[in-house]
C-alpha cells in the first residue's frame, strides 16, 4: 500500500475512535460529497453464496444530498416548507449559503448533534462507498426498526460503523437510500443492522462522467 494511502487509512481509523470528532460546515460537507460521489456511476457485482451475480449501478445525485445527510429531518417540526430543505432546492440554498450549519444548529441544536458523526465522518462515507462490506438486508430481522433497504453497504472504524442503504427502484433502477452511524454492538456485531444478515460478496467499478 503506498505510504499516502496507508497514513489516510490510519488517520480515518484514530478519527473514528475519537470521542469528539469536529463537524465540517455544511459546504464543506456538500463539497466533498460533490467531488468524490456525484457525477460517476458505482457499479456494484454482488454475489450471494451459491447464487448468481447480479449487478447494480448506484448514482449519486446532488438532489439527494439533503436527504442522506439528514437536514429535512432536522427542521422538519420548525419549517412550513420543506422544498427549501429538500432537493435540488435544498442543495442551491447550500451553495448559495442560505443553509448553514449555524442556521441549523440555532433550529435544532439536538437534532444536529444527533446526526454529528454523519457529518464528521464524511471521508468514511466515500470510502465505504469505494470499497465496501456488503448484507441482504431484512428488516424482520431487526425488530422495531423503520429503516428500509435492500441491501447494506458497510464499514467499520475503531468503534463505529458506516451504513449505507440501497434499494432498487420499480423501474430497476438503484438509488442511495439512507446513510447513518452507530456504534459498534458487541452482542450484535458490527451493528443490529448487519448482524444475522446474509454476507454478499461485493465488486466495485467506478466510472466518471467525464472519462
Amino acid at each position: 500500500m503506498p505510504s499516502s494511502r496507508l497514513v489516510k487509512l490510519l488517520w480515518s481509523v484514530a478519527r473514528a475512535l475519537l470521542p469528539g470528532m469536529a463537524t465540517p460546515s455544511l459546504a464543506a460537507l456538500a463539497d466533498r460529497y460533490e467531488q468524490e460521489l456525484t457525477d460517476r456511476t458505482f457499479r456494484y457485482t454482488f454475489q450471494q453464496k451459491g447464487k448468481t451475480p447480479f449487478k447494480a449501478d448506484l448514482v449519486f445525485d446532488r438532489s439527494a444530498f439533503c436527504h442522506l445527510f439528514s437536514i429535512g429531518s432536522i427542521v422538519k417540526d420548525y419549517t412550513p416548507d420543506l422544498d427549501e430543505f429538500s432537493g435540488m432546492k435544498g442543495w442551491r440554498n447550500i451553495q448559495n449559503g442560505k443553509i448553514t450549519m449555524k442556521m441549523l444548529r440555532q433550529i435544532n441544536p439536538d437534532q444536529v448533534q444527533y446526526y454529528a458523526n454523519e457529518y464528521a465522518m464524511i471521508e468514511q462515507l466515500i470510502e465505504t462507498v469505494n470499497d465496501p462490506s456488503a448484507v441482504l438486508f431484512d428488516p424482520k430481522k431487526v425488530p422495531g426498526s423503520k429503516l428500509k433497504s435492500d441491501i447494506l453497504l458497510y464499514r467499520v472504524y475503531g468503534n463505529r460503523t458506516i451504513h449505507v442503504g440501497i434499494s432498487q427502484d420499480q423501474d430497476g433502477s438503484w438509488f442511495a437510500r439512507s446513510f447513518f452511524v452507530r456504534e459498534n454492538d458487541q452482542d450484535q456485531y458490527p451493528s443490529r443492522y448487519i448482524h444475522k444478515m446474509t454476507p454478499l460478496k461485493v465488486k466495485v467499478k467506478v466510472s466518471s462522467k467525464n472519462a
